[in-house]
């Protein structure tokens, strides 16, 4: 279970996902870890479940979502200089023949540096994915101070008092939705399938505003998208609602 063994609810006050974690300038990577990624689906899941026990008309709709998506050929996204264009090339076997070895002007899988560059980028990608969070929950805040009856079931009070404490230190602060992005893996986790699909079209947009392709069928949807209460992260099968996690048949 994401609560461990006993089975009691992880403090979340002060500890949901903030939008304001990557270090300035993004000089060092923030590497993703499989426990971090448990641990902040433990604190949404008791998010949701004190949330709810004080406003019961807003269980359903807070059930926590997962949504994820994958860049398609991330490495390629970064250039060589000529003088490194050497150390990033295949040898191909060719056979009978003498095996060819051919050098790349882009980044490949596989090189040593990869992933550092790669990650790089990717906490660039989440602080903007958060950032588009953070002003949907503005747009929920205003609605639901207008009234609007849906507004105020996916934001109650509880979570408007955040969004009005993150929105008066300029969209520094708590958000109820998880994100994180490990080398080209997106993966994000929210209370509610509204704010889930939000992260999902957040992703796209950033991902697309970047020229990052992602995977797609030939009718241009995307052929890796996940969206549920149920998702994959690195080999392990998330159930954000049930507060329980286990590993992939391909991973045991």
């Amino acid at each position: 279970r994401l609560h461990g063994l006993s089975g009691s609810m992880t403090a979340w006050h002060h500890l949901l996902s903030r939008n304001d974690n990557c270090e300035a300038g993004y000089v060092k990577p923030s590497w993703v870890q499989l426990r971090d990624v448990l641990h902040e689906g433990a604190l949404l899941h008791s998010a949701w479940e004190e949330i709810s026990s004080a406003h019961p008309e807003s269980r359903e709709v807070l059930r926590p979502c997962g949504w994820a998506e994958d860049g398609k050929s991330f490495f390629n996204m970064f250039g060589m200089a000529k003088s490194a264009r050497q150390s990033q090339g295949l040898l191909l076997p060719c056979g009978k023949d003498p095996p060819l070895f051919i050098s790349s002007d882009v980044l490949l899988f596989g090189s040593v540096p990869g992933p550092w560059w790669a990650q790089r980028l990717s906490c660039m990608i989440v602080a903007l994915i958060r950032k588009r969070l953070f002003l949907f929950e503005c747009a929920l805040l205003e609605l639901a101070d207008e009234g609007d009856e849906v507004a105020s079931l996916l934001l109650p009070e509880a979570l408007a008092k955040m969004t009005r404490v993150a929105a008066s230190s300029g969209g520094v602060g708590l958000l109820p939705s998880s994100v994180s992005m490990y080398i080209d893996d997106v993966h994000g986790k929210a209370l509610g399938k509204v704010r889930a699909m939000a992260g999902l079209f957040s992703t796209w947009y950033e991902m697309e505003s970047i020229n990052c392709p992602y995977g797609t069928e030939d009718d241009k949807s995307s052929s890796k998208a996940q969206f549920g209460e149920t998702t994959i992260f690195l080999g392990v099968d998330c159930f954000w609602a049930e507060g329980m996690v286990a590993i992939t048949e391909q991973k045991k």
